[in-house]
């Protein structure tokens, strides 16, 4: 009696919930279900790379293009002040140095402050824009000396400005008749490419840069500038 009521207690003992059950085989993922999340993983992976370099590059680009635009501006901003101050100069024996204007460049002189003086004294000197050769690229620079340095054939220490593809003067003046010109308050505004008078400044100067590089500005920037004109006499032996 007792070993049938063992019996009969032991039968009635429940099984372990995964003994024998079909879910056995699902307790972990199959080869499958892991191929496809990697495919999945491996998807979102690309796509979050893919859009983090062109944020980057996008990024550099604007950078380098906000550089440019800085340095074009910088440079431009120097020129209008030379210009600003530019005199037509008397010149004689003594001072063969005259002002030109020429189609890919521009001397002339201007009165500048002059650094070792504390009571803001001013200086005349002789500034030059030409395009010269650079590192990689040609380059806008200016020089600017003394009367003195500049009569006597010293050479001039060149800042570069700006890494350049293609420089362009052209220099305008209001007419009464021009062949060819813009119509400016009933006159002509007549441009030409080089300046050959030697008692007057042009009135107006064009100038059309290309900067060097294949960013986004380097497309050709046009600035017109209004010049001011003066007279002085040549310096005495005294002056600078």
């Amino acid at each position: 009696m007792a070993h049938l009521m063992a019996r009969r207690r032991l039968s009635e003992t429940p099984a372990h919930p995964l003994a024998g059950s079909p879910r056995d085989s699902r307790c972990g993922l199959t080869f499958v279900e892991l191929l496809m999340a990697s495919v999945i993983f491996s998807m979102l992976l690309v796509g979050l790379t893919v859009h983090l370099r062109g944020g980057l590059t996008a990024w550099r680009r604007a950078t380098t293009i906000t550089e440019d635009l800085q340095t074009i501006r910088l440079s431009l901003e120097r020129m209008e002040r030379d210009l600003a101050s530019a005199f037509v100069f008397q010149a004689d024996d003594q001072w063969p140095l005259s002002a030109d204007f020429a189609s890919d460049a521009m001397a002339f002189y201007v009165v500048r402050a002059d650094p070792s003086s504390a009571e803001d004294e001013r200086l005349a000197g002789f500034v030059r824009y030409q395009v010269e050769p650079g590192e990689g690229a040609p380059a806008l620079t200016r020089s600017l000396q003394t009367i003195r340095e500049a009569a006597a054939g010293r050479p001039a220490v060149a800042e570069p400005l700006l890494d350049v593809a293609q420089v362009q003067f052209r220099y305008g003046e209001l007419a009464e008749e021009a062949e060819e010109g813009e119509s400016a308050g009933g006159y002509q505004l007549a441009w030409q490419p080089t300046w050959d008078a030697p008692g007057h400044l042009p009135k107006l100067i064009e100038l059309t840069v290309t900067p060097a590089g294949g960013s986004g500005s380097a497309r050709p920037i046009r600035q017109v500038f209004v010049i001011p004109s003066g007279r002085l006499s040549a310096p005495s032996d005294e002056g600078s």
